[in-house]
Order: C-alpha cells, then sequence, then structure tokens
C-alpha cells in the first residue's frame, strides 16, 4: 500500500490530464478543435494554474501548447478524432483499456479548482453555437487592444507540478499518461499488456 505522500509530474504530463479531462467532459464529443481551444481558454480564465498560454489570432484566443498536446493525446490513442468534412474534427476521449484511469480525481488533486473550472465552460460553452463561442473570444478583456499573436494569458505554472495522491496513484498517473508507455502497450496484446506491465521501466519525462 502507498502512503499519503506529494510528488512531482512534468508541466507536459499535466497538461495532457487536464485536457484529457476537458475532452471527457464533453457528453457526446467536442465538435471542432477551435471549439476546443475556446473552451480551453474559458476554462483557465480567472484560474490561478493555468496549464496553457494563449495568444491572440484571427480566431480568438489560441493555444499553440494546446494544439501540440492534443496530437500527442492522439497519437497515444487516448483521444480520437472523426472527420466531420470540411467542418473539420471531432474529439472524444477513449476509455482507458487494462488500468483505471480517474482523470477526474488526478485532477482535482492538483487543482480542485481547475477540475470546477472545466466543468463549468464545458458546461457553458460547450455545445453553445460557434459563432457565439468566437464572438465571446474576442470580447475578453485585453484581447482588442492586443497585437497580433500577443499572448493574452500567460500560464502561471513551473517546469513540474505538484500533486498530493499516495505513491500507487503516482505512479499510475505517471505511466497512464506516459507516451513511451501508449507507444509499448500500442503493440501489445491484451493479455501481454498485463503480462508486460510489471518489466515496464517508469520513466518520470514529459
Amino acid at each position: 500500500m502507498g502512503h499519503a505522500s506529494f510528488c512531482t509530474i512534468p508541466l507536459a504530463t499535466y497538461r495532457r490530464l487536464w485536457l484529457l479531462y476537458l475532452i471527457e467532459r464533453f457528453h457526446d464529443a467536442c465538435y471542432g478543435a477551435v471549439r476546443l481551444q475556446k473552451v480551453a481558454f474559458f476554462s483557465e480564465v480567472g484560474e490561478q494554474q493555468r496549464p496553457f498560454p494563449f495568444r491572440k489570432a484571427p480566431f480568438g484566443p489560441y493555444s499553440e501548447e494546446l494544439r501540440e498536446t492534443l496530437e500527442q493525446l492522439l497519437s497515444m490513442q487516448l483521444v480520437e478524432a472523426e472527420s466531420m468534412g470540411e467542418e473539420g474534427n471531432r474529439y472524444r476521449a477513449r476509455i482507458c483499456q487494462g488500468t483505471d484511469c480517474p482523470y477526474g480525481r488526478w485532477l482535482e488533486s492538483i487543482s480542485p479548482s481547475a477540475k470546477v473550472a472545466i466543468d463549468r465552460a464545458c458546461s457553458r460553452y460547450g455545445y453553445r453555437k460557434q459563432q457565439d463561442i468566437l464572438d465571446a473570444g474576442h470580447q475578453v478583456e485585453g484581447f482588442a487592444d492586443a497585437q497580433a499573436f500577443e499572448t493574452i494569458l500567460d500560464t502561471d505554472m513551473g517546469s513540474r507540478v505538484r500533486v498530493s495522491l499516495d505513491e500507487d496513484e503516482c505512479e499510475d498517473l505517471a505511466i497512464s499518461l506516459s507516451p513511451k508507455f501508449a507507444r509499448l502497450i500500442q503493440g501489445l496484446s491484451e493479455t501481454d499488456w498485463v503480462s508486460d506491465l510489471d518489466k515496464v521501466q517508469l520513466v518520470d519525462a514529459g
């Protein structure tokens, strides 16, 4: 049994957890990358712990770091994208296979307010008309006066993030959101995955 403790994870791992939880909050799917960017932005407004910086872009607040994190989750097969043709992709969080992935509880162990903020933003903006979401993004304080691609909401987090979990769950979190581990299990059958789990060397890297 692990004992109550603190561990730290790379900011990149926290970003994957944060975005994965956000996508999971869409009861159907997140319809389009623009919508995802805006809901993520409104999840961070007013928060003390902001994992993603956002800049002024033609379609409103935009985070290149969020786009990169989404690409990581897609390559790890934790998020799937389904084409909607000219309207882009719809995104869904995939259910973890072979392990329990309590994203909400893990996120709450880092920032309870972030979990509440994501829930609130998804409820308020998740399925509104896209033009309404775009308009809301352009009306954010400071957006109109900012220069093109100027940072309008910066991250305030360091390279590592403190997590309040026991040792076992710290390890589960790190493994479940590790790109190296995801690549490993993608080549294994479900039976192999279980038998080879103990052979995996956990590397705490972003």
